[in-house]
């Protein structure tokens, strides 16, 4: 008996073909474009382009999406994840409260010079992954508008970039940061909340003043401003928690903390137990700063012209150059620390205060005017740190700076004893032939004016 086996076999392949065929194919990612044509409802078929299936469907999770301007502009009312997002000038795009827009990529916004782009979150807008953010001018020569308004939350998970020619306001949401931030155009922060809370190191860049309502460090987080000659200006609080840094180093002359005066926000607090270090603090006119139990390192100037309240933390001047002290506000610092090689200068300025404790490990320095009478140098809230008294005996010596150096040996080849701790060195402008300095309770004359002289707190150099 014979079989026929070449038929069957070929009927069975011809029906595996079949079902193959019928099989439904993967769908490919689609590049979508918004039309508007039916409505503003984002999850309508008809107001798309090239979307799958027959293109006018909604975007797909691994579609990216690209908004231009004109007709009716997309609004999400439920939750969307897209691969990817691009906003062209003049669009705008609506998250409505309770709702979230997932970004799985980039998001690119640009605007011609003169034209507002917008988004307004009332939900939550959230990148992830690597997916960058770049605000661009896309032409003109104007200022290009960017508008990120609304009391919602925004996550970027990556770099936030912010090119030339162009300005991005803020509303009153939260805004966190993960990646880093480089800035080339205005930056009105609104009554935002800015939080950069990556876990990690982070880093501000760009040669325009950075501003913010709010600004916050937090989940162990160390926040960087170490590029350009501009400053970190702060209308209303200042947090930074525990294990997390805020960071600025001291080396161009432009970098600094200016916590400024706003009618809407006289009051700024510092407060969140992790660790300040500027390089220079300057407080503005009818500004109060609330320190609570902050500590702040700086290194390099001091200017008060508001109102600062130290609460019961330390200020901590650790600058290997000389830190100026002064504003139209006398300071009163809880703890006062200059650190080993810092300087801290007073100039002509009053003497600031301390309540709690006050350490000399650098040096201090002050500059005033002594003619007849006796002058008092660096004595510091009476009980605090006693510095020198001049007495001229009727002499001027005009112009005199008095610096002390504290908690370091002022030998000098083996001439003066090394176990002394405290130097004060005494620049007049008139060299006279005999003044008496008060150190102590008890006087010291200092004959010719002149040499190291041996006295019974330090050792004073009278040039």
């Amino acid at each position: 008996m014979k079989y026929r086996w070449i038929p069957i076999l070929a009927s069975v392949a011809l029906v595996v073909g079949l079902g193959l065929l019928s099989m439904p194919r993967p769908a490919m990612a689609a590049a979508c474009v918004w039309t508007g044509n039916t409505s503003t409802d984002w999850a309508a078929t008809g107001n798309w382009s090239s979307c799958q299936g027959d293109g006018t469907a909604p975007p797909a999770a691994d579609d990216t999406v690209t908004i231009n301007s004109g007709g009716n502009q997309p609004t999400i009312g439920a939750d969307v994840t897209i691969a990817g997002l691009t906003l062209n000038t003049g669009s705008t795009l609506t998250i409505n409260s309770g709702v979230k827009l997932t970004v799985n990529g980039n998001l690119s916004v640009g605007a011609d010079g003169g034209a507002t782009t917008t988004i307004s979150n009332a939900g939550t807008f959230e990148t992830t992954g690597t997916g960058t953010a770049t605000f661009t001018r896309s032409s003109g020569t104007s200022i290009a508008n960017f508008s990120l308004t609304g009391a919602g939350s925004w996550t970027f998970a990556s770099t936030f970039t912010q090119t030339t020619y162009t300005k991005i306001t803020l509303g009153s949401g939260n805004y966190n940061l993960k990646g880093n931030l480089s800035r080339a155009g205005t930056f009105d922060p609104g009554t935002s909340t800015i939080n950069f809370n990556s876990g990690s190191t982070q880093s501000m860049s760009g040669d325009v003043q950075h501003h913010f309502c709010n600004l916050v460090i937090t989940n162990n987080t160390t926040f960087n401003h170490t590029s350009g000659s501009v400053s970190v200006n702060i209308r209303n609080n200042f947090t930074v928690d525990a294990g997390s840094t805020f960071y600025q180093s001291g080396s161009a002359a432009g970098r600094e903390v200016v916590l400024v005066y706003n009618a809407s926000y006289p009051t700024s607090n510092l407060s969140g137990g992790g660790t300040f270090t500027l390089a220079r603090l300057t407080i503005e006119a009818n500004k109060t700063v609330n320190a609570g139990s902050t500590s702040i390192t700086i290194a390099g100037n001091w200017t008060n012209n508001g109102n600062f309240t130290a609460g019961t933390g330390t200020v901590t001047f650790n600058g290997t150059g000389i830190s100026s002290y002064g504003g139209s506000s006398t300071t009163t610092f809880n703890n006062l620390t200059i650190n080993s090689g810092a300087t801290l200068d007073i100039g002509t300025n009053t003497i600031f205060d301390v309540s709690g404790t006050m350490t000399n490990n650098g040096t201090l320095k002050q500059t005033q005017t002594v003619n007849a009478a006796n002058t008092v140098f660096l004595n510091i809230s009476t009980d605090k740190y006693y510095g020198v008294e001049i007495k001229p005996g009727g002499n001027n010596l005009g112009s005199t700076t008095v610096s002390i150096r504290g908690n370091q040996t002022c030998g000098t080849g083996g001439t003066l004893p090394d176990t002394v701790k405290r130097c004060y060195d005494i620049v007049p402008s008139n060299q006279l032939e005999w003044v008496q300095l008060l150190l102590s309770p008890t006087a010291i004359p200092v004959p010719n004016w002149a040499g190291d002289q041996a006295v019974s707190r330090g050792i004073c150099h009278c040039p």
